[in-house]
């Protein structure tokens, strides 16, 4: 937050339209509809995110016989230790989200054209997780991918759907997967797209409600100037 808090003059200067929904949330307007717009946004582009890593790692097992982040065991202990750890992982989250955003802000800065500062934005963190790998031709475009999510999250659509795509993606990504229903923590990976189906939900009834509220002003306000018959 404190790094947000320095560069928030000059996002204002330079970059107003990708807070507008986050100014619109920290001054308290939950329902707003921009605000549930890019929330779901987030929620998309974070489970493709997701999607693209976990096809990564099925590939690398399979591929390569090697070992994958399978998640954090931790939450196999019930249903209690999962809630608490998809929650306790929103700080980081929000804390990787303005990393990113400080980033990509410094990048256009200097580059001022946004595509230019999309493009160093997602080689520098591509180059800074593949530093070590040893299968290069696979982990640069998984990542390329991943970190190109994270640049078009944040230049079209702003902080909060970049903020709301990484916490979709560390919930999915950190919790143990298994499509065999018997499985018996299988009831513990339901845990994240739950709470994201629950959001996802509260969200879309405030998008349709603002826009079933402007469409009876607009009806109201053309009513008001026909002529009676």
């Amino acid at each position: 937050m404190l790094l947000y808090l320095s560069v928030e003059p000059a996002v204002r200067r330079f970059w107003p339209q990708a807070i507008i929904s986050w100014t619109r949330l920290l001054s308290g307007k939950v329902n707003d509809p921009l605000v549930g717009q890019d929330a779901l946004y987030g929620v998309v582009l974070g489970l493709v995110w997701a999607v693209v890593e976990r096809l990564a790692g099925y590939i690398v097992i399979t591929r390569f016989g090697i070992g994958y982040n399978t998640g954090d065991l931790t939450v196999l202990n019930g249903f209690r230790s999962a809630l608490g750890e998809a929650l306790a992982l929103i700080p980081s989250a929000i804390t990787s989200t303005f990393v990113f955003f400080g980033v990509l802000l410094v990048a256009r800065l200097i580059f001022r054209r946004i595509w230019i500062a999309s493009v160093v934005f997602t080689a520098i963190f591509t180059f800074i997780q593949t530093i070590n790998s040893t299968h290069l031709w696979f982990d640069v475009p998984t990542i390329l991918v991943i970190y190109g999510i994270a640049a078009i999250a944040l230049t079209r659509f702003g902080l909060v759907t970049l903020m709301v795509a990484v916490i979709a993606a560390n919930m999915m990504l950190n919790m143990p997967m298994s499509g065999d229903l018997t499985k018996w923590y299988f009831g513990t990976f339901l845990v994240p797209p739950v709470l994201l189906l629950i959001f996802t939900e509260v969200e879309t009834i405030v998008v349709i409600a603002a826009a079933a509220a402007v469409n009876l002003l607009v009806s109201i306000a053309l009513s008001g100037l026909l002529p009676p018959a």
